[in-house]
């Protein structure tokens, strides 16, 4: 049984979190973990920490690099089409 705290705290993971599986194992080592796969299942991302909070961190940060490599993604896409229609020098 895990506390009213810990159990708000996994709902709120769960929900801001929806492509991951997050789960708490407080009885035993106490770790909450977070599993993300791929939609074709050959890449598995795994999150292992000792608090909630430290999860809640961790998962923030990762979903902050995902974004910053989209809008990476998207800029280099721009400049490519810039490049292949003569607006920029190759």
């Amino acid at each position: 049984m895990i506390s009213e705290a810990a159990a708000d705290l996994l709902e709120r993971l769960r929900a801001g979190y929806p492509g991951w599986e997050i789960s708490t194992h407080l009885l035993g080592l106490g770790l909450w973990t977070a599993e993300h796969r791929s939609e074709d299942g050959h890449a598995i991302h795994y999150i292992v920490c000792h608090t909630g909070e430290e999860l809640a961190a961790r998962l923030a940060e990762q979903q902050a690099q995902e974004q910053a490599d989209r809008l990476a993604g998207r800029a280099m896409d721009v400049i490519d089409r810039a490049v292949s229609e003569g607006r920029l020098p190759g």
